[in-house]
């Protein structure tokens, strides 16, 4: 059983810029959690946990395993080691914060300086998630991170192995492929798929507008830039994300097995020979 851990592939209108699992990969093995979620909906590494923490409830029932595989490494992290349980932000702080453009770092240095420091000053959605914290629970985000026992989502373990892998392709070969797929993005309908997902009028701060692919090529529909252009812009930035991934992994996933594309084959086959889906 495959369940999803990308924050983007959760989203039904981002099939092709998320690069959703194919309908021959779904065929060969049960897929959830992909595409279940409307990107007009908020959705977070919390309903991510509360979701995917029943599923795998339900295929260890089933005598199966759950693999778990995506791109968004919050997900893991908190799966593996707990998150801090803070309540629901209430609807109207969480609009007001949302909805502001200026000083937020400044206002954030002002109320918990101590989280201040450890983000950057455009960090803008860590920074919103800070104050709307203070605001709605009257306590700092760092104090709910450091005094709170962390909220647990595995189930528990006893005759269970957890397994846990990381891939590390060559650089090279791996903005290559970067390069490749964005191109098939596009021939598969990525252009049709951003214009249809900038029509529903969503927020600008809505998580599915975060998609690497979606601002470049609405530039370009808009008439900012060439397509030939956006479509450049959104390999580049797809390239200096899976940089910035590939740096976190190695810092953040080091209880994790490496796998580097010369191992990934034997070592996978390896693996899944030895499972249940």
């Amino acid at each position: 059983m495959i369940l999803n851990a990308d924050s983007m592939q959760v989203y039904k209108e981002l099939r092709v810029i998320s690069a959703r699992p194919s309908a021959e990969d779904a065929a060969a093995a049960e897929h959830r959690m992909f595409g279940h979620m409307s990107a007009a909906e908020p959705y977070s590494v919390g309903h991510w946990l509360d979701q995917v923490s029943v599923e795998i409830v339900d295929v260890l029932k089933s005598g199966r395993t759950p693999i778990i595989v995506g791109g968004t490494g919050l997900y893991f992290t908190s799966l593996v080691d707990g998150i801090s349980p803070i309540p629901e932000i209430a609807p109207d702080i969480r609009s007001h914060w949302r909805g502001q453009q200026d000083g937020l770092y400044e206002g954030l240095v002002k109320i918990d300086p101590t989280l201040a420091e450890r983000l950057e000053p455009n960090d803008r959605q860590r920074i919103i998630r800070g104050l709307e914290v203070y605001h709605s629970t009257g306590r700092m985000l760092s104090d709910w991170q450091t005094n709170e026992p962390l909220k647990q989502f595995l189930p528990p373990m006893d005759g269970l192995q957890l397994h846990k892998f990381t891939l590390q392709p060559e650089r090279q070969y791996l903005y290559d492929r970067i390069n490749q797929r964005f191109d098939m993005m596009v021939e598969l309908g990525g252009i049709e798929e951003v214009k249809s997902l900038m029509a529903m009028g969503l927020p600008a701060d809505m998580t599915a507008l975060k998609a690497i692919g979606v601002r470049q090529i609405n530039e370009a529909l808009i008439g900012n830039v060439s397509m030939d252009e956006a479509i450049e812009k959104s390999k580049t930035e797809s390239r200096r994300y899976a940089k910035r991934q590939m740096t976190w992994q190695k810092g953040n996933l080091i209880t994790y097995n490496l796998i580097n594309e010369q191992q990934s084959e034997r070592k996978l086959v390896n693996i899944l020979s030895k499972i249940s889906f």
